[in-house]
């Protein structure tokens, strides 16, 4: 159990990179630093999320040159990280929707080349999917899917990146839906 509380810097680095920058520092499970600035963990808050629940989703702020150096092209924003848990993928919302070269805002974003995934809360172990008794619940994102794993007890609650991300390039089903070899996979 985490008892570890968010908490907010009384003292700024000596030259913040924005005046309204004020980090909240949280420890994570597994001891590391992780920073939310204020505007993305009121985000997270008014989305329903916990701080509990933010922490074990090890959500974290970045600078629009960290979004770069992960994602492979420059965000033009600093934004919100979403680590999916067990993967080395994650999924970047910056603070500004990103403009590409069609023209449309992109409120989420993921490295170049990087595919779709499922997102799987942090709470489920290969139990909770190898019970056919237990519900799944299929929703759009990663901030949903956190809440109905925190709120629904007695139901597994999994996020698709967007409405038709269930599937990849080359395959009609992500292979993340195998989840478990206990767990049938049904059209």
């Amino acid at each position: 159990m985490l008892d570890i509380a968010i908490y907010i810097m009384q003292s700024l680095p000596a030259e913040p990179l924005r005046p309204d920058l004020r980090l909240c520092r949280a420890n994570d499970a597994a001891g590391q630093k992780s920073l939310l600035f204020p505007r993305h963990l009121s985000d997270l808050q008014s989305s329903g999320l916990s701080e509990q629940t933010i922490r074990s989703a090890r959500i974290y702020s970045g600078t629009r040159e960290e979004a770069a150096r992960i994602l492979g092209f420059d965000p033009q924003s600093d934004g919100l990280f979403f680590p999916y848990p067990g993967t080395d993928f994650i999924r970047f919302k910056p603070d500004i929707p990103f403009i590409g070269d069609c023209g449309r805002p992109a409120k989420y974003l993921t490295e170049v080349n990087g595919g779709n995934r499922l997102y799987i809360p942090p709470f489920y172990g290969d139990a909770s999917f190898g019970d056919s008794q237990i519900p799944l619940i299929v929703t759009e994102g990663e901030k949903k899917s956190l809440k109905g794993a925190q709120d629904l007890h007695g139901f597994v609650v999994i996020g698709l990146a967007g409405v038709w991300c269930f599937k990849s390039k080359d395959k009609a089903l992500l292979e993340d839906f195998r989840i478990s070899s206990a767990t049938p996979i049904r059209p």
